[in-house]
């Protein structure tokens, strides 16, 4: 069987994939993203870390939280609990890279990073 792994912001969760007029969390369905639909595609088992808002350098809609943190995870919402070290994570939810190695790597992320009023 294949693995495959997803990183990505919102368009990898499936943000808005059915959405009318109104723009709310409610109108994202991740088994109708199109990481999910990869994955049935190629009878793949998947691993998908995908954040709505999130950039890979700086997020769109405040926080000190990037995706290149949240991929480190093995629960994305625990957050370090070093306040030296904002983007790390504990010792017991870091990923194991070795337990799970995917055949591939599949990014998209760099649209929030773009979309950030922040000046730096």
């Amino acid at each position: 069987e294949r693995k495959l792994e997803f990183l990505g912001d919102s368009i990898t969760a499936g943000y808005c994939n059915m959405c009318d007029l109104q723009i709310v969390p409610q109108t994202e369905n991740f088994a109708l993203s199109w990481s999910k639909l990869v994955c049935d595609a190629f009878g793949a088992e998947c691993h998908v870390a995908a954040w709505s808002g999130f950039g890979m350098v700086k997020s769109c809609c405040g926080g000190e939280t990037v995706m290149s943190d949240v991929w480190l995870r093995t629960l994305a919402s625990t957050p370090s609990g070093n306040a030296s070290d904002p983007h790390g994570t504990t010792a017991e939810n870091r990923w194991s890279f070795k337990k799970w190695k995917p055949d591939a790597l599949i990014i998209n992320l760099g649209t929030n990073d773009k979309l950030s009023t922040r000046g730096d």
